[in-house]
């Protein structure tokens, strides 16, 4: 598998949380906290799911199933506004929906640290709506983050065996999120959709720096633990949806077929939609896969 050097854009028409900057290589900026204090709403509509992290919560009525919805950005960054116009056509079919932010490389943060913001938030979404399935949806390097955590939740602390002069110590920063207990109760993913997504870390590995930053010879633990498809037989009555561009030139649909064979042998019910025509970014575009993900959430949690 041959990932390219490109990242995904994020949507013009959409505000991103404050502080989120976009770049014109990856325009998934730095993630920013919203206002102090979990729960806080900023002028943009956003709120915290745990301090520092921030999540724009919508729950139309008579929503019978949530979407957490988790960007992409190669590891390196967290902008979800790429992701609001699936949010808004979730939400138009009574869906509702909860779009994070998470830690990354851009705001000095590694695995473990983004895969926990990713369980954390699946805790806060059950809180924020709750008695519903709750289903991760993720693009991207976002995709890899959702199959991950849906398959074996939050990996927790994990040490590194060595710490590069580039990377920050192993040891929480205090007053930043990772030094924090999530303060929501952990709940697991009823189901999962990923999109585009990079699973197979060891094929990707010169793209996953961001997210590992030491070499699988030298921290083997973490790659292991960040590995999907290492994970593939956990939680085998987990449903999964895997949707990928025939045309995706950033990561290949290759990295979703393998993955659903993983799945498939470790006896997930997992379905998977190669779309013909459509690339890395084309996949988000809920004309393109809106009522692909509201038709399966329909038959895998009884979504309206």
């Amino acid at each position: 598998m041959v990932l390219s050097a490109g990242a995904c854009t994020s949507d013009p028409r959409a505000e991103p949380p404050p502080g989120a900057a976009a770049t014109a290589d990856d325009p998934a900026g730095p993630t920013e906290p919203a206002p102090a204090g979990t729960g806080a709403t900023s002028p943009g509509g956003w709120t915290e799911y745990r301090p520092g992290r921030g999540a724009r919560v919508e729950v139309p009525a008579g929503a019978r199933a949530v979407v957490v919805l988790v960007p992409g950005g190669g590891w390196r960054t967290a902008d979800p506004t790429g992701l609001r116009p699936l949010a808004e056509h979730l939400a138009a079919a009574a869906v509702a929906t909860v779009t994070i932010t998470y830690g990354t490389s851009s705001t000095g943060d590694h695995f473990p640290v983004p895969a926990n913001d990713v369980a954390c938030a699946v805790g806060f979404a059950a809180t924020a709506v709750p008695d519903v399935p709750v289903t991760v949806l993720g693009h991207s390097a976002g995709a890899h983050l959702a199959v991950l955590v849906g398959l074996d939740g939050a990996p927790g602390p994990l040490e590194p065996t060595a710490t590069p002069r580039s990377t920050p110590s192993p040891t929480p920063r205090p007053g930043t999120p990772e030094a924090e207990p999530c303060p929501h109760e952990a709940r697991d993913a009823d189901a999962v959709v990923g999109l585009a997504g990079p699973y197979d870390l060891v094929r990707a590995e010169r793209f996953a720096y961001d997210l590992l930053p030491l070499p699988p010879d030298e921290d083997p633990a973490a790659w292991a633990a960040a590995d999907p498809l290492r994970h593939a037989a956990l939680r085998p009555e987990l449903p999964v949806l895997l949707v990928h561009g025939a045309d995706d030139r950033v990561v290949p649909p290759s990295s979703t077929l393998g993955l659903a064979d993983a799945l498939r042998a470790g006896g997930h019910d997992t379905a998977v939609e190669v779309l013909p025509g459509v690339d890395h970014l084309e996949v988000l575009d809920p004309s393109v896969v809106g009522d692909v993900v509201l038709a399966w959430l329909r038959e895998a949690v009884g979504a309206p």
